[in-house]
């Protein structure tokens, strides 16, 4: 989970002023669930229990700029995961590291599926605000602030009862 500084916040706060408000109000992440995703995979209930991360400084992740994707508007961060994957210990698969820093992002708009406004209005609005984008100088960093392990589709806090594990708080 992450927290944005204040150049951060303002550059997303831009993206929803160009941003139509039903698109908008559809298809933003919720600020809550804000994260960058270390890996996913099929893990084991045992396996996922055994995963541990050892104490440490989460980054800063500087915003570079956007994923070049059409289903989301994600933000790329040009921050090198080697420490923090180096701290996750327990895994029962291998992080390629170069992948991970290659598609290091954090999603603040998403389709959601075929409810709300029409796929075609969703990526035109996804396009403006990159087009808006294009004029920004700094995007800003977001402080990494918890590691968590979870279900896909699972809720951020675990309140909907599927797998949900706090690694780290810092």
């Amino acid at each position: 989970m992450v927290n944005p500084d204040i150049a951060c916040q303002e550059f997303i706060q831009s993206c929803s002023e160009v941003c139509a408000k039903n698109v908008h109000n559809h298809c933003l992440q919720d600020p809550e669930t804000w994260h960058f995703t270390l890996c996913v995979d099929d893990l084991s209930f045992d396996d996922a229990e055994a995963i541990e991360y050892l104490p440490g400084p989460l980054p800063n992740f500087h915003i570079t700029g956007f994923m070049d994707w059409n289903h989301v508007v994600a933000l790329k961060s040009g921050t090198d995961m080697s420490d923090v994957v180096s701290r996750l210990q327990g895994l029962s698969m291998k992080i390629d590291v170069n992948d991970l820093n290659q598609n290091l992002h954090m999603t603040i708009y998403k389709l959601r599926g075929k409810s709300g406004p029409p796929y075609n209005m969703k990526q035109i609005e996804f396009k403006r605000i990159k087009e808006m984008a294009e004029k920004v100088d700094s995007f800003g960093t977001a402080k990494g602030t918890r590691v968590i392990l979870k279900e896909i589709g699972g809720c951020y806090s675990g309140s909907d009862g599927r797998f949900y594990r706090i690694l780290y708080d810092e």
